[in-house]
Formats: C-alpha cells, sequence, structure tokens
C-alpha cells in the first residue's frame, strides 16, 4: 500500500512537472505579446533574461523526476549526466530568477518571497552538487529533494494563482501570497518527510570540515539509503571495527 502511493504520488508530480514544463515553452520566444499584458512591458525590457530563466525551469522541471528515476542500478550513467545538466539548468536559473525576483509584481513582498526562493534554489543546489562530488549520495539523495521541491515552486504558483482567480480574490494579494506559499509549501512538506524517515538526517548543512580530511569509503554501488547521521566518510571508529577479525 504504501509502495503504491508513493508511485501515485511520484507519478502526480512527475505529471504537473512536464505537463508545466510543456506548456511553458510558448513563452521561450523573442515575440512578447505571448506574455500576459500585466508582465509584458517587463519581460520585453529584459527578455534576453527572461528567455535564459524560462530555458532553465523548463529543463530543470522536466529533468528531476529522471534524475530521481535513474539513480539506482545500470541507470547511473544516465542519472550522471541527467544531474549535471539539471545542475546547470539550476545554476544558471537561480541568479536569472533573483534578477526577475527584483521587478515582480505584487511590490516588496512578493519581491522578497520570490528572491528567498531563487536564493534558496541555489543553495540547496550547490549542497547536493557537493554532496555528489563527495560520493556522500545518502545526503545528496535528500539535497535534491528539497531543491526538486524548490524547482516545483513554478508549478505551485500556477496552481495557486489558478485556483485564485476561479475563486474571486484580489489578484494583488493572491500573488503576494503566491510568492511565498509556492514554494514555502513544498519544502516544507519535503523537510517533514525528511525528518520522519532520516530523523538524525543533517538538517541545511553539509558534512562537517573535519570529516571531509579522512578517506572517503567506495559507495560506487551504493544505492543512497545509508543510515544517518552519514558524512560521507568513515570515521576513525568505523575503520577500527572494520579492521577487525570476524568471529
Amino acid at each position: 500500500m504504501k509502495d503504491l502511493l508513493r508511485t501515485t504520488a511520484f507519478a502526480l508530480m512527475a505529471a504537473l512537472a512536464v505537463r508545466t514544463a510543456w506548456t511553458s515553452v510558448q513563452f521561450v520566444t523573442f515575440d512578447t505579446e505571448v506574455f500576459d499584458p500585466l508582465f509584458r512591458a517587463k519581460y520585453a525590457a529584459h527578455l534576453p533574461v527572461i528567455l535564459v530563466h524560462a530555458v532553465c525551469g523548463i529543463a530543470a522541471l522536466a529533468l528531476g523526476p529522471v534524475a530521481f528515476l535513474t539513480f539506482r542500478g545500470r541507470w547511473r550513467v544516465v542519472h550522471r549526466y541527467v544531474g549535471r545538466t539539471y545542475m546547470l539548468a539550476v545554476a544558471l536559473g537561480a541568479p536569472t530568477g533573483l534578477y526577475m525576483a527584483a521587478m515582480a509584481f505584487g511590490g516588496p513582498v512578493a519581491q522578497v518571497g520570490l528572491s528567498v526562493l531563487a536564493i534558496l534554489w541555489a543553495w540547496t543546489g550547490w549542497w547536493a552538487y557537493r554532496s555528489a562530488r563527495g560520493r556522500r549520495f545518502a545526503e545528496h539523495r535528500l539535497w535534491m529533494m528539497r531543491n526538486y521541491a524548490l524547482t516545483f515552486a513554478a508549478v505551485t504558483l500556477r496552481l495557486a494563482l489558478n485556483v485564485g482567480v476561479y475563486a474571486g480574490w484580489d489578484y494583488t494579494v493572491l500573488y503576494r501570497v503566491a510568492a511565498w506559499g509556492c514554494w514555502v509549501v513544498p519544502l516544507a512538506a519535503v523537510e517533514l518527510w525528511i525528518r520522519w524517515r532520516h530523523p538524525a538526517a543533517p538538517p541545511w548543512r553539509g558534512s562537517p570540515p573535519r570529516a571531509r580530511a579522512l578517506p572517503r569509503p567506495d559507495r560506487s554501488a551504493d544505492d543512497g539509503a545509508a543510515d544517518f547521521p552519514d558524512p560521507g566518510v568513515l570515521r576513525p571508529a568505523d575503520r577500527t571495527r572494520s579492521a577487525a577479525p570476524a568471529r
């Protein structure tokens, strides 16, 4: 039953992400008439930044589910290249998103909310990349979950705006609330899941500096399900136990 619920939830998330990515392709154009009249003038004045952000957001939304599906077994090579492309999309999408946040509709409230989103998107992406480079795959998996929750804000923002418009809410107030809720809600949901499944997982920090100085174990066959706390290295006590003869 748990596997069915997990599979259903993942399929729904992937379907919403791919649909949002597909419908956003229309904005990758030099024709500013495709933009909403409310944003058209601003977007036309900053079109190169808008296009880079749109391409990167579309790529990250579409590639995220693929990365989650290919992290095991024979698909690891695919996962590696998909992950690198995803990280490149985040690396370019976050600063352009921060640039766009400064001119966001809704005034300072919405602008600060979207700015925090862009900063956290870059921050979690950096730790996901760093933990992967350090072969700390369990930690990498959790950082990727956090990062994709922020990527998924592109979906939840549109859902919130559509529901609010349909309900007849004031659009300015609605946009301000959505600018925060679109990323706070999915990120909080993921963080609660992490706290529940991995209560000892490091919260919003990487491995301690001294741990990185120790030799790292070979985890080429690890599926990322290691227990926490796990800085991705063998501690001295672990090496002592591993060297002890079996009885």
